[in-house]
């Protein structure tokens, strides 16, 4: 076979900026399905081989990593076999299980590209353990193929992607670079949030990073492409799309034909998810306050409101005299990067949101952040999640002197209860709560607040039949707002004085 001469290669207008015509730290190629987004993959790493060859006389360390097994051995190790097969004049297999490949560029040199799969932060750990001067990570984001196969492909996760970026420091490469590509992520993906948002631009933009050594500036850049239909159409059967179209359902042609970054649980929702788009189109809003709550000596609350469009709290409806609330908690330990602590306000007279609190904060100091919002809204009943560090934001709110605290009862003998502070979610109780937000939402129950329909769509049934958050995404709203709707269930009285149902 001839070594084939990179510059005469023809590649889709997209694709060949991405190659040629950036200098990023950090490409993300993204779009709709058959784009031939691996195949960009692919040649980044052959293209990144010849530029360390030629201009530094360096081998390239390379790594390809897929979510999945399966996924690297059916999609990514066969596109790249077929435009590197092993034993020819391009290289090799040198190693098979896990796959090492020996990759000539037309200089004769030799480059090491290593296959592996991996999601997780663990996962990186093991597989990171060396240096490189290119790592590339296919489909980070959740991707489905419905029908026959029904392939899910759950994506990478965001400590994978920060490890990975350490690793990029191979001895002789000064350019080192991270590659990825994805299937359109959706806005509650971390890909989304760190790399196509801020940039500005939801088709192509950059995002500078900058940072000091020895007190001089320095700016990496990373960059992302969307890559339309049109890009590699003419590679694929005739009427590929066509089909798609009108055999999928509307939703996934949006996401993964029409490459709209659409939220969508990929597998099996749990919520109904045209439903969920349309609320979102026809019924969010933007919230009538967003700011902060401090305490003040100054009115009856003891609660004084400061605008802010950085605030954790937000509110659609002002507290109103005479209606009764009630809050649901999740707590988080309040580190940036990882899940939020979170809350909703709901009015029990139609369990309308009226209010939410999103954001990092310490648990202990959460406590303290439900107390304000429930004294705001009429000293409102608060179910708080006990698991992990909810029991440090409910020993606050109770040193705070909140009266309304929900105490969740249980069965230690046959004849004895005991009642225990907060909510404990488990595998009896989540179900439940699941359930009833499903029937929420059935029975005409409306979502006003933006953020929390993002996430009840990327939230469904995983392999194992439990429903989580789609990886890369968070469930934070969506376990605050069922724990709300579990608190308007309960009578305050019964759970202020937890012997008046006892005694009943």
């Amino acid at each position: 076979m001839i070594i084939p001469n990179y510059d005469d290669l023809e590649f889709g207008r997209v694709a060949y900026q991405a190659h040629f015509e950036s200098t990023a730290r950090v490409r993300f190629l993204w779009g709709p399905l058959g784009t031939a987004k691996s195949t960009w993959l692919c040649w980044r790493v052959a293209l990144k081989a010849e530029e360390v060859s030629k201009k530094y006389g360096v081998s390239l360390r390379a790594i390809i990593v897929r979510d999945t097994y399966r996924n690297l051995a059916d999609s990514t190790l066969k596109t790249w076999l077929e435009w590197f097969p092993d034993k020819s004049a391009v290289g090799y297999i040198k190693q098979a299980q896990p796959v090492d490949y020996i990759l000539r560029t037309p200089d004769g040199r030799e480059h090491q590209v290593s296959f592996r799969h991996g999601q997780t932060a663990q996962d990186a750990s093991l597989l990171l353990s060396t240096e490189y001067g290119l790592i590339c990570l296919e489909e980070v984001a959740p991707a489905y193929l419905p029908g026959k196969t029904q392939l899910v492909s759950p994506g990478i996760s965001e400590e994978f992607f920060d490890m990975a970026y350490s690793r990029l420091r191979q001895k002789g490469v000064p350019e080192p670079e991270l590659a990825m590509s994805a299937n359109p992520p959706s806005p509650n993906h971390w890909s989304s949030r760190r790399i196509i948002d801020p940039s500005g631009n939801d088709r192509h933009g950059t995002v500078e990073r900058t940072y000091s050594v020895a007190g001089q500036e320095q700016t990496v850049v990373w960059e992302h492409w969307f890559t339309p239909i049109s890009e590699n159409k003419k590679n694929l059967r005739p009427g590929y799309y066509e089909e798609l179209t009108a055999t999928w359902p509307r939703i996934l042609v949006r996401r993964f034909v029409e490459g709209e970054r659409i939220d969508a649980f990929v597998g099996i929702p749990r919520f109904d998810l045209d439903a969920l788009d349309t609320m979102k189109r026809d019924h969010a809003k933007e919230p009538e306050f967003r700011g902060w709550l401090h305490d003040s000596p100054d009115n009856v609350l003891h609660i004084k409101p400061e605008a802010n469009p950085n605030g954790y709290v937000r509110m659609w409806e002002y507290p109103k005299g005479g209606h009764d609330y009630v809050i649901g908690a999740d707590v988080a330990e309040g580190l940036e990067g990882r899940d939020y602590s979170s809350a909703h306000v709901l009015d029990r007279e139609d369990l309308r949101i009226v209010a939410t609190w999103h954001g990092h904060i310490e648990p202990e100091m959460f406590g303290n952040e439900l107390a304000k919002l429930g004294r705001t809204y009429n000293m409102a009943l608060i179910g708080v999640e006990s698991n992990n560090h909810g029991l440090t934001s409910l020993v606050a709110l109770k040193n705070a002197g909140y009266p309304r605290i929900y105490y969740q009862s249980s069965l230690d003998t046959r004849t004895r209860k005991t009642e225990r502070i907060g909510w404990r979610t488990d595998i009896k109780t989540k179900p439940l709560m699941i359930n009833d937000v499903s029937n929420y939402l059935a029975s005409g129950g409306q979502v006003i607040d933006k953020e929390t329909i993002q996430e009840l769509m990327t939230y469904g049934v995983n392999e194992r039949g439990e429903c989580e958050a789609q990886s890369g995404c968070w469930d934070d709203r969506v376990i605050s707002l069922s724990i709300a709707i579990q608190m308007n269930k309960h009578s305050g009285l019964e759970r202020i004085w937890p012997f008046l149902r006892r005694a009943g």
